[in-house]
């Protein structure tokens, strides 16, 4: 099986296994399970391989190749799957949805955090992966930190806000 990726998306896969974030095999390839079209996870485990990897130079992507054990005879040619990593981050992760991370031009992310004087900073943060529409944040952003998810191009580092609580459409 063959799994598409960017070559940033790639890098940071590499960068993820060797801080440990992503659990590895012995080779240092992912370790992934897959999801079926159905929205089942696929019982059995499998790994992503970084031999081989060549990119694409008018698109940047690369081709991974993914093995994984059918014994059952689940998985057939063509069908649609969902490669999922298995992170060893534990579930003490923080989410953030999407649009509060900004990318700059050199790669790097910040997010607009309101401090405890209601007035707006701005936080470097390192995300991971996204999930869903959210991006699960590894560095930068602690559980409880107040973010601006909208109308953040009204606002600066500095400006005073009145935060407006949000639900989250998790739980």
């Amino acid at each position: 099986m063959h799994v598409s990726q960017s070559s940033v998306q790639l890098l940071q896969l590499k960068d993820d296994i060797a801080a440990g974030r992503l659990q590895a095999t012995a080779e240092n390839d992912a370790v992934i399970r897959l999801r079926l079209e159905n929205g089942r996870l696929y019982p059995h485990s499998g790994r992503l391989t970084f031999s081989g990897v060549t990119v694409n130079p008018g698109t940047g992507s690369i081709t991974l190749r993914a093995n994984v054990p059918n014994p059952d005879r689940v998985l057939m040619p063509g069908m649609y799957v969902r490669a999922v990593l298995e992170n060893n981050t534990g579930d003490q992760s923080v989410l953030v949805p999407q649009q509060a991370v900004t990318r700059r031009p050199d790669a790097s992310t910040v997010a607009l955090v309101v401090g405890t004087d209601d007035k707006v900073q701005e936080r470097a943060v390192v995300v991971g992966r996204a999930i869903g529409d959210s991006w699960q944040v590894l560095e930068g952003l602690a559980a409880g930190d107040r973010v601006v998810v909208t109308g953040s191009l009204h606002v600066r580092p500095g400006t005073a806000v009145r935060p407006v609580e949000t639900t989250s459409k998790r739980g």
